[in-house]
């Protein structure tokens, strides 16, 4: 279950660039510059799922700090 942020395009595409970025900043400054077999590319997926989950929390707080009463942070219903 999301909140309506979450399914709004420009969120979903602004938290997908700065996980791609900062995971491409971690892998980097870890001497791999590129994934190569299976076990970096699993590494890899696990650092992007962590940096989205953790972009996307930032984002949710300071659209609550900004505007608390914003109707993009209603939840919506499960389907």
């Amino acid at each position: 279950m999301g909140s309506k942020l979450e399914s709004q395009w420009w969120y979903g595409g602004l938290v997908t660039v700065l996980a791609v970025l900062s995971t491409r900043l971690v892998f980097e400054s870890a001497g791999l510059p590129l994934p190569e077999n299976l076990a970096q590319w699993i590494l890899c997926a696990f650092c992007f799922s962590c940096m989205w989950r953790c972009f996307s929390f930032l984002g949710y707080l300071s659209v609550l700090l900004i505007a608390p009463a914003s109707r993009l942070l209603e939840q919506t219903l499960p389907r």
